[in-house]
């Protein structure tokens, strides 16, 4: 039981609306509150508020675990994300709208999948935006591709996903992003 707990910890800790937090001070000036603020409304709230709202009504479980009530969730995500894009982009806040636009288009892509298929948005979350920071900052952050890892022993400890399920969330988010940046570059 010990470990399902400590399963149930790193899946909060790394949802990917976290996650994409967290990764922020790598590539955005601390002192830049207003980007950052924004980056927390269209990466952080804005795709989970609805989930956190139905969750706490009862409605459904914060990881949404019924492949059928997935999609819907995704609309504010997607929302958020190209919200995020336009507006940086706008601000010419570059990487900002590519991490953003890496986002909607991973998301978007997950999205469309979710339709016929359940797959891991825990290891897109972490995938994805690794993906992103070494592509756009370098090699030396690699090892953050350990994290996968641990995200995805903590869904398939859960029963959350199949390791297919983990694999492709990961391999789609990977593949997706280094498209977006390769192109958007």
């Amino acid at each position: 039981m010990k470990s399902n707990t400590i399963a149930i910890a790193i899946s909060y800790i790394f949802n990917a609306s976290f996650y994409s937090i967290y990764l922020l001070p790598i590539f955005v000036d601390l002192k830049d509150i207003f980007s950052i603020a924004l980056s927390i409304i269209f990466l952080g709230i804005m795709p989970i508020i609805f989930i956190v709202i139905q969750s706490i009504r009862g409605r459904i479980d914060m990881f949404v675990s019924q492949r059928k009530e997935r999609p819907k969730y995704f609309i504010p995500a997607l929302i958020g994300y190209l919200t995020g894009y336009i507006l940086f982009s706008l601000l010419n806040k570059s990487m900002l709208a590519l991490y953003h636009l890496t986002y909607f288009t991973v998301t978007f892509t997950i999205f469309l999948i979710s339709f016929k298929w359940k797959i891991s948005v825990h290891m897109a979350g972490i995938c994805g935006p690794n993906t992103f920071i070494i592509l756009t900052l370098g090699e030396k952050y690699i090892p953050l591709y350990l994290l996968s890892i641990l995200v995805g022993w903590a869904r398939y400890r859960l029963k959350a996903h199949t390791f297919l399920q983990l694999f492709m969330g990961g391999i789609i988010a990977i593949v997706v992003t280094f498209f977006t940046v390769i192109y958007m570059r």
